[in-house]
């Protein structure tokens, strides 16, 4: 299986008042292409951090992160933004929707920033949010929508240019037990059917138990 993500020898540090903290140590792990994997860990553990690592969105203190076979540890902001629409998708605590798009604007953002055709992209979008029971919602604002709903929303938006693995970090933190329970299953029925890989960030073992590979992340190191 060749690997959609790799960390090799990754560390984080950051300084506070001229102290060295060690936030992530020495850490490798590898992401097959259609494969999922979890993450747990307590509150603070650098769970978010890793995740930030391994799409560009931190700078690393040592290491190197693969994405899709480029090493994007050396590229820079302009490349690293194309690899992040092309080839990760996201689903944070937070939906992160604009306020001021309709789900179904929300959801083509991405596809539009690349520049695709729009007939397409608003075709793709419909059925993605179909896809997660919303084709009756593709009208509304994110304050017209449940919190369940923006996060289904932000799922259809996380795979609307069909990227090669999504990055979830605590994607049911902010919900009921009802509506978590809804948002995880789907979230996995959609790489499922999309053939994504899934990293999925959690302090949940009962639901990382539902992915092929599972890490614990303690005192910065990945066990």
């Amino acid at each position: 299986m060749s690997n959609i993500l790799q960390a090799v020898s990754i560390s984080k540090n950051f300084y506070s008042t001229g102290e060295k903290l060690e936030i992530l140590k020495d850490i490798s792990l590898s992401v097959g292409k259609g494969e999922s994997v979890s993450i747990v860990g307590e509150s603070g553990s650098g769970k978010s951090t890793l995740l930030h690592l391994m799409s560009g969105l931190d700078n690393v203190t040592s290491g190197k992160v693969f994405v899709n076979g480029n090493e994007i540890t050396l590229m820079n902001e302009s490349s690293l933004s194309e690899i992040r629409n092309s080839v990760i998708g996201f689903v944070f605590q937070s939906h992160y929707l604009l306020p001021e798009f309709t789900a179904l604007e929300n959801v083509m953002v991405p596809a539009l920033i690349k520049k695709f055709e729009m007939q397409t992209v608003e075709k793709d979008a419909l059925q993605l949010l179909s896809d997660v029971g919303l084709s009756h919602r593709i009208k509304h604002y994110p304050d017209e929508m449940s919190g369940g709903e923006r996060q289904r929303v932000a799922i259809a938006r996380s795979l609307i240019n069909k990227p090669g693995v999504i990055l979830a970090d605590e994607p049911t933190g902010n919900l009921d037990n009802n509506n978590a329970d809804k948002v995880i299953d789907l979230l996995f029925d959609m790489v499922r059917k999309y053939g994504t890989s899934l990293v999925l960030v959690t302090h949940s073992g009962q639901i990382a138990a539902r992915t092929d590979k599972v890490y614990q992340l303690v005192c910065g190191t990945l066990k």
